[in-house]
């Protein structure tokens, strides 16, 4: 699954939902993210550290979907990305 999001103060909102990276997904992330003035972005992999507004932060370990933290709520109220735990010290 791929989803969009999008920010709603006071947290993150999946605007949309796709089954696959189709070229339908890819065009509306591209539009999305032009109206919506991101600078940057990129997919959220393995060894990131995900922060949340409580400012909570877990590293993303492995995508095993039975994990406690593999559900929709651990990418709900993110504040901020770290692409290494290096980078959030």
């Amino acid at each position: 699954m791929y989803h969009l999001w999008i920010w709603e103060e006071p947290s993150w909102r999946v605007l949309a939902t796709y089954p696959t990276a189709s070229e339908a997904y890819r065009q509306a992330l591209d539009k999305l993210c032009e109206r919506e003035g991101v600078a940057e972005r990129f997919r959220v992999r393995q060894g990131c550290v995900i922060e949340k507004v409580d400012g909570t932060r877990f590293q993303v370990r492995n995508f095993d979907r039975s994990e406690p933290w593999m559900r929709a709520a651990s990418f709900q109220d993110i504040r901020r990305v770290y692409r290494s735990p290096l980078n959030a010290m």
